[in-house]
């Protein structure tokens, strides 16, 4: 082969090339039109060759009505070839409640349908109202939403909580997703505790989104419209499609029929299904309330998935059977602190004898959160019998128990509830006259605002006082050469004194003492700071202890970071997130073998997520 030739052959290379390549376009935008068509007017598109369209594109397309000129004469047929056939006339709806539940109608009529049947407060289009609250479209939800609350029907209410639910929780994760830890630190407790606690651990509702046009064929009625929310249900329990199973089960919820009852325990039952189906097949029974599914929650409590349990808990809430609320209590010790939270709220609203008893024991709970749940829970009962509780508990009562009755007086806030909390006012353990002035903040009483007044005095003073002595001891922890004549020894009796402060500060009444005094020990950089902070790595609160795992990472030696591995399975989700804080800039083969462990092992996907960044910026 010459030269010439070689052109000629690359030249057909690269034509055929093209050609290949704008093929390939060609039939890209081809499906994604048809596609596009089938979605948006399922009722409406040309099919000209339904075998070489099926192959195209896996979007449903409702079959066209037929054709009465099939018979025309030839020549028709060519002239209709060569242009767009118009598109067939549906009947128009006229029944408004047919036009509502119609997916495949215009949006602006569906959404007149809507709000006329609130205006008309029409009972019988409750049903189809309820159903159209989880399509994907939000102005057709909220104009749902809106008639649903103008008719009254009391069976709307489960829907509407769960989607107002939904919503609350969703903005308040972005809320708290947006505070930094700075911001953190500056507000109050009580709501940096309210923001938590809105926070439900496990979105599975949120990140399940039912989208109807990723429906299969078969889930769609002749009329192009989806079948009935209660056979979706029950058909998509049974699909293979996981994301079928997950749309179902999130349908499932706000539903009462018995139907669902036997699909929803099975789902919760099956061990080899997905976590996200399980959790809210329990959810779905625990709206139901049929005794069926009494046996499969409770046994739903000790499953092995530590979400199914949370989901289970939450489902027994407002039964008042003697075996739940039994099993309930059993369940305040589990493993998982969520857990324990949703057990709590559960007792919460059973109103026995036996679960007001259990919740007081919750005092002594690790988790501040089980605390707080706890303390809800507790307010909910009859104020008379919950004081005459605390009246039987608080004489000799423990420092956890008067934090749990300051909770538990702040959420009933009666005036007996008021006086005792005056009286907390004036403790001196600083944690508990803060935590009452926070549940008497915002009154209009101008006794008690003096007395506000004067525990924000006090507990300034005490602030004052102890950053005073820390910024001694960090001017002391500084040894400057010893002059002509002067031994050393005196300035290193001057850090040992300093420290034997901070040490008697690590066995003070408040939590805030102890924390801000480990703080300040991990800036000295010495064995004897080391060997005080490894005292109270068993503090019984969670921030000291948190506190004190910071301090010996700072640290970094003298086996300080043998102290902080030892606390890589703490109970507590903010302590082993310092450990993995305090572990990251280390290089030291034990600190790297915990954050294996812990990206590998621990229970909660936070820390994991936190152990695994630490590593990848150390290979970065």
């Amino acid at each position: 082969m010459n030269y010439l030739d070689y052109i000629m052959l690359g030249g057909l290379i690269l034509l055929a090339a093209v050609v290949v390549i704008r093929i390939w376009l060609w039939r890209r935008q081809s499906a994604e039109q048809l596609a596009n068509a089938a979605i948006k007017q399922p009722q409406t598109a040309v099919v000209r060759d339904s075998t070489v369209e099926s192959k195209r594109s896996t979007s449903f397309t409702p079959p066209p009505a037929t054709d009465e000129t099939s018979a025309a004469p030839a020549e028709a047929d060519k002239q209709s070839a060569t242009r767009p056939a118009p598109p067939p006339v549906q009947p128009e709806i006229t029944d408004p409640i047919t036009l509502i539940k119609t997916f495949s109608a215009p949006v602006e009529k569906r959404l007149v349908a809507i709000k006329k049947a609130g205006e008309e407060k029409n009972a019988q289009a409750v049903p189809a109202l309820i159903e159209i609250l989880y399509e994907p479209d939000q102005d057709i939800v909220t104009a749902a939403a809106e008639s649903l609350g103008a008719i009254g029907d009391s069976r709307a209410i489960e829907p509407l909580l769960e989607i107002s639910r939904r919503s609350d929780i969703q903005l308040m994760k972005e809320i708290a997703d947006r505070l930094d830890e700075k911001t953190v630190a500056e507000i109050s407790s009580e709501t940096a505790l309210a923001v938590v606690s809105h926070q439900s651990p496990y979105n599975f509702k949120e990140m399940v989104v039912f989208k109807i046009d990723q429906l299969p064929k078969d889930y769609f009625q002749p009329d192009g419209s989806p079948i009935p929310r209660k056979e979706l249900v029950v058909r998509g329990l049974k699909d293979n499609s996981q994301q079928m199973r997950q749309m179902a089960a999130k349908a499932a919820i706000g539903l009462d029929h018995e139907e669902l009852v036997e699909p929803l325990i099975e789902a919760l039952g099956n061990q080899f299904e997905v976590e996200s189906v399980r959790f809210m097949a329990a959810e779905a029974l625990g709206g139901m309330q049929n005794e069926k599914s009494v046996d499969s929650l409770l046994v739903a409590l000790k499953d092995d998935n530590v979400a199914v349990r949370y989901s289970a808990a939450a489902a027994l809430s407002g039964r008042k059977d003697d075996r739940v609320v039994m099993a309930l209590i059993e369940r305040l010790n589990d493993p998982d602190r969520y857990v324990r939270s949703s057990v709590a709220y559960a007792l919460g609203t059973t109103g026995e004898p036996a679960a007001l008893d259990a919740l007081f024991s919750c005092s002594e709970d690790d988790s501040e959160a089980v605390r707080f749940s706890a303390a809800k829970a507790i307010a909910s009962f009859n104020h008379d019998e919950v004081h005459a509780e605390l009246g039987k508990r608080l004489d000799k009562a423990s420092r956890s128990m008067i934090l749990l009755a300051v909770e538990i007086l702040a959420n009933i806030k009666d005036a007996r509830s008021v006086k005792l909390l005056r009286e907390y006012l004036k403790s001196k353990d600083s944690d508990i006259s803060y935590r009452a002035s926070l549940a008497l903040a915002g009154t209009e009483n101008a006794d008690i605002i003096e007395d506000l007044i004067e525990a924000a005095r006090r507990l300034d003073e005490e602030l004052v006082t102890l950053m005073k002595e820390s910024a001694n001891d960090l001017s002391s922890f500084v040894i400057q050469p010893p002059a002509v004549g002067v031994s050393g020894e005196g300035a290193v009796r001057g850090v040992s004194a300093n420290l034997a402060k901070l040490a008697k500060k690590l066995h003070d009444s408040s939590a805030n003492i102890r924390g801000s005094a480990a703080n300040t020990l991990g800036d000295f950089k010495l064995q004897e700071a080391v060997d005080i902070l490894a005292g109270a790595v068993k503090d019984k609160n969670e921030f000291v202890r948190a506190s004190v795992v910071a301090a010996l990472g700072r640290i970094a030696d003298f086996g300080a970071l043998w102290h902080v591995v030892s606390l890589e399975k703490d109970k507590s989700e903010e302590v082993r997130y310092a450990v993995v804080k305090a572990l990251a800039p280390s290089t030291e083969v034990s600190a790297l073998e915990c954050l294996h462990r812990m990206m590998t092992d621990d229970k909660s996907k936070n820390i994991r997520r936190a152990a695994k960044l630490a590593l990848e910026r150390r290979n970065n």
